[in-house]
């Protein structure tokens, strides 16, 4: 069969989608349509995209393999056709980008991270993810979607609130594109991750990825042991968007009510890297959690950062049965001259590695004030 290829119907809309035949469920069925005619296949032919998963796909070459008439007429009909020539990807210029990269002091969004931050690691944090202003609306933010070769393939423009850092939802939804923005002609969008072009610099480092911008973010400066990415949105988690994670190893954190969907996901996509689903969300969150769907950035921002990457104190050794509170005459009696001898090495040698502690139990204890005082040097075996 000559290649005319098929692709799904694109969502415009809950009125642009079909009831599913399999689940009979309205406008969640998006038909198979011709890329060169630009008409349906069939009625049947298409998935359902249901939250709750009815699992209805019928493609293209099933319902040609049950319609094997439809095949011959299909392949008689665009014999003589050509192949449509795919739409090269639009890019933004990079003099659009540089334009942005200023007015921060009425940036909402940088004004928030400043609050979290500071002035210092909000600057770096704006020179790593290239964040941008846009005069769009007034303090909104851009977020630049550049690929592994630096190319600048789209600007999410959105509205947040200052204080909260949440976005802007009344009286509309404040999120658009700069290519929208800029009334850029027949722009092609072909979407990469967020955060894509930082991959190329450290090829080993492990990936995690976020739906939103803002806590791919965030969450760098909490959790820098990975490189963060952000795919956009809970759909925006595709197979061609991850043929730039080819290899690597990558942890998913969804948001609250698409642990499910990305786990599904991860293994669909276990032939292009390793996915891992982290689920923290879903042990930590309340029914109030899950009810707003809130993600990893707002459990990191409950912390003070400074705090949260502070290393942990040394914990003091557990001792299994205390002997310190004896005297050495003492535990020579209850245990023999050897084993008061081992004891004595031990908590010396405790002494010294915890000698920055001042309050540690050990220091000038019983057992080693009464040997000390015996005047003893431990076996040259101790």
């Amino acid at each position: 069969m000559q290649s005319h290829p098929f692709i799904l119907e694109p969502y415009k809309g809950k009125a642009s989608r079909y009831a599913c035949p399999n689940c009979n469920k309205p406008r969640t069925f998006a038909r198979y349509i011709d890329t060169d005619t630009r008409q349906h296949l069939s009625p049947y032919a298409g998935r359902c995209n249901r939250e709750d998963n009815c699992g209805y796909h019928y493609t293209p070459k099933q319902y040609f393999e049950s319609n094997p008439d439809k095949l011959e007429l299909y392949e008689k009909d665009h014999r003589s056709q050509p192949l449509p020539q795919p739409k090269p990807i639009s890019y933004l210029t990079g003099e659009t980008l540089k334009a942005s990269l200023q007015g921060y002091g009425s940036n909402h969004f940088t004004n928030y991270l400043q609050g979290l931050f500071g002035p210092d690691m909000t600057s770096q944090l704006i020179g790593r993810y290239f964040i941008g202003t846009s005069k769009h609306w007034q303090g909104a933010t851009v977020f630049y979607q550049i690929d592994s070769k630096g190319r600048i393939r789209a600007g999410k423009i959105i509205l947040y609130n200052p204080n909260t850092g949440r976005r802007i939802k009344e009286p509309h939804n404040c999120i658009t594109w700069v290519h929208t923005a800029l009334q850029i002609p027949d722009y092609n969008l072909q979407q990469c991750f967020f955060g894509e072009h930082l991959l190329k610099a450290e090829p080993l480092k492990p990936v995690a990825i976020v739906e939103s911008e803002k806590t791919a973010i965030i969450a760098s400066i909490f959790l820098p042991d990975y490189i963060w990415l952000a795919a956009g949105s809970k759909g925006g988690l595709n197979s061609d968007k991850c043929q730039v994670l080819r290899g690597r190893k990558v942890m998913l954190y969804p948001d609250l009510k698409a642990y499910d969907d990305w786990s599904e996901k991860a293994k669909k996509l276990s032939g292009i890297a390793t996915f891992a689903v982290s689920d923290l969300l879903e042990r930590k969150a309340s029914e109030s959690d899950r009810a707003k769907g809130l993600d990893l950035a707002d459990y990191l921002t409950q912390f003070n950062y400074n705090q949260f990457l502070k290393p942990p104190c040394p914990k003091k050794p557990a001792l299994a049965r205390e002997f310190y509170h004896c005297s050495f005459d003492e535990l020579t009696a209850a245990l023999g001259y050897d084993k008061a001898i081992e004891k004595v090495s031990y908590y010396q040698s405790l002494s010294r590695q915890y000698k920055n502690c001042k309050t540690f139990v050990v220091h000038n204890c019983k057992l080693l004030q009464s040997f000390q005082e015996q005047s003893q040097p431990l076996p040259l075996t101790a």
